[in-house]
């Protein structure tokens, strides 16, 4: 008997993926969060940075999460190239294991990864996935100038035309 008391009560914390982002999305709204939906993305913004939060489910009704913030690094006046993001992102990601850190031509992401079964789950974990995703972002921030120095693109006037 007990041992089914403590399956009903673990299925019963175990919910479908639409029913806990429904909780999530309206928690967010209860807390003051600015909060959306793009192309099927959840999004909410935390401390000045947009989080992208996405969804999987997985099997035995778990949901993995993963939490994404974007950050450019680029200034009109100086845009740091392809080769100096990925050094970069390398960089933080040895110093970071418990964050992801991708560049792009454009930005740098950082995703920061957890599994859930409901919507409290989520919230028991969101302020360390936040933070860690914000601490790896300031190191980004400490090592650009390093970066800034050997990895700048070449401004277009410098670049020399082939052919006519």
């Amino acid at each position: 008997m007990a041992v089914l008391f403590l399956v009903h009560q673990y299925w019963r914390r175990v919910q479908k993926l639409d029913v806990v982002e429904a909780k999530i999305i309206k928690k967010l709204k209860d807390n003051g969060y600015k909060n959306g939906k793009e192309e099927g993305v959840l999004f909410f913004e935390k401390g000045g940075l947009r989080f992208d939060v996405n969804f999987v489910q997985e099997e035995k009704r778990l949901i993995q999460v993963y939490l994404v913030a974007y950050m450019s690094i680029d200034t009109e006046e100086e845009k740091v190239s392809y080769v100096g993001k990925t050094l970069l992102a390398n960089s933080v990601n040895f110093s970071n294991p418990q964050t992801t850190m991708v560049a792009s031509k454009d930005l740098i992401l950082c995703r920061s990864e957890f599994m859930i079964r409901n919507a409290k789950d989520f919230f028991n974990e969101l302020d360390e996935a936040c933070s860690v995703i914000v601490e790896s972002f300031k190191d980004a921030v400490e090592i650009l100038p390093k970066i800034k120095k050997d990895y700048l693109e070449e401004a277009e006037e410098k670049k020399k035309k082939i052919g006519f």
